[in-house]
């Protein structure tokens, strides 16, 4: 299944159930209203098929090597979105040619992505009944192990900073949600791998499996968005930061500066 063909299938994702976390009225305006990836995602985005699916990096992505603003940056930007490509820089450009040695040069990441890669499960949620669905960067077996493996890469891939980036950003969220997917669509129990690769030299490498902890947080996490997605899809209403109630909301001082006038 491609990309594409897998956007278009109908299932709720985890980057969108994530939007829940700010509130239901800014994760459906975003639905409605999509807008252009930034550069970051791009980026991450080129990375992730040139690590895991190479053949498919001249097809997808054009890199530009002169100024967008001359004549003839213009025409090579011109002639590279008539067939559909995504612009890259030459930087960017080899940046990623360094992820990809750094990948390749690691045995232990090597093996892990040693495995069918971009598989997509759907299911249905077996208590909101929601239809649900994710994409695997890798799976493998080690053993009798099976793993999911998600490529990440990162300003810091060091194991202190990418826990603050999980919580942020949900990541604990999708290792429970993929691990979830995969059992209620194929019956299999996995264990989830993070490879976070820096963007910048010397692309270091970190290999992160969670832990008990943080699964059960994340499907805590999951299954809370999960069943406030099935309530706003219910009641056809998708309230901002007061809620289907219109609640007030307490403004408090945060402890440290609470503690400091008491």
């Amino acid at each position: 299944m491609t990309e594409k063909e897998y956007n278009a299938a109908p299932g709720v994702r985890r980057s969108a159930l994530w939007k829940l976390t700010k509130s239901p009225a800014h994760f459906k305006w975003e639905l409605e209203h999509p807008t252009e990836p930034t550069s970051a995602l791009i980026f991450g985005s080129a990375a992730h098929c040139a690590v895991l699916t190479p053949g498919l990096f001249k097809e997808q992505y054009a890199v530009i090597d002169c100024d967008l603003r001359t004549k003839e940056g213009k025409a090579a930007k011109q002639a590279a979105l008539e067939t559909g490509k995504i612009l890259l820089s030459k930087d960017d450009f080899e940046r990623i040619n360094g992820i990809v040695q750094s990948v390749q040069s690691n045995p232990y990441v090597m093996r892990l992505l040693n495995g069918p890669h971009e598989q997509a499960y759907f299911w249905t949620d077996d208590i909101t009944g929601e239809s649900c669905k994710c994409r695997t960067d890798a799976e493998t077996d080690v053993g009798e192990q099976h793993y999911i493996v998600d490529l990440k890469t990162c300003n810091d891939a060091s194991t202190e900073q990418f826990m603050r980036d999980a919580m942020k950003y949900g990541y604990h969220v999708q290792a429970a949600m993929y691990t979830e997917g995969k059992r209620l669509a194929t019956g299999t129990e996995s264990a989830f791998v993070f490879v976070c690769v820096e963007k910048d030299p010397p692309y270091a490498i970190n290999i992160l499996q969670c832990d008990d902890a943080f699964m059960l947080k994340g499907m805590d996490d999951y299954r809370y968005l999960c069943g406030l997605y099935h309530e706003c899809v219910q009641r056809n209403e998708w309230p901002g930061y007061t809620g289907f109630d219109g609640e007030i909301n307490t403004l408090e001082l945060p402890a440290w500066l609470r503690k400091a006038v008491e």
